[in-house]
């Protein structure tokens, strides 16, 4: 059976017993022209387990951050969210 854990609003884990997939969805601002549709960005990694999952997912929601404090702050934040999570 498969289990879905919601790391944030663009981030999920998708669990069962023989691997783990971390999957990224969002949705942008910019209309494509020919379906009138926002565009999609959407990306999934799959794991052995979820150690790798979760360095995957710090390792991408530390990609927008500009400098070292604001790095130090989303580590936090990500402990944090593990920490409630697991």
């Amino acid at each position: 059976m498969s289990k879905i854990i919601k790391l944030d609003e663009y981030f999920h884990l998708e669990t069962n017993q023989d691997s783990v997939v971390l999957k990224y969805l969002r949705e942008s601002e910019e209309i494509n022209e020919k379906t009138g549709k926002h565009f999609t960005s959407r990306n999934a990694w799959n794991y052995p387990n979820i150690t790798l999952a979760l360095k995957r997912y710090t390792q991408e929601s530390l990609a927008e951050c500009d400098d070292i404090k604001q790095i130090l702050k989303r580590i936090d934040e990500v402990e944090e969210l593990i920490k409630s999570k697991f």
